[in-house]
């Protein structure tokens, strides 16, 4: 799991992981509790084991550092400053 959230979600996915949603149709609230804290035990495994494997990774490897800036956040923040010069005419304004 932590691979496949590494290689296909980015950090906007990380918020949404963050805040539990319930669908309601009947039931009790300790049931919901319940999956709710298994729930989060895994998510915190899940990006825990992604920190330990982002150690291990080379950034010789330009697909892997595309990877890896999606997923610890905005492009813009890893750029050198030279390179943000050059594209700031294609860049979301902040």
């Amino acid at each position: 799991m932590a691979q496949f959230a590494l290689n296909n979600t980015n950090l906007r996915h990380r918020y949404f992981m963050d805040q539990p949603i319930r669908f309601v149709g009947g039931g009790d609230s300790q049931a919901f509790d319940k999956v709710e804290a298994e729930t989060r035990r895994f998510v915190e495994a899940v990006y825990k084991m992604i920190e330990l494997n982002l150690g291990q990774f080379s950034t010789d490897n330009a697909k892997t550092l595309v990877f890896l800036k999606s997923f610890l956040g905005p492009i813009e923040t890893f750029m050198s400053p030279q390179v943000h010069a050059r594209l700031k005419d294609w860049l979301p304004d902040r």
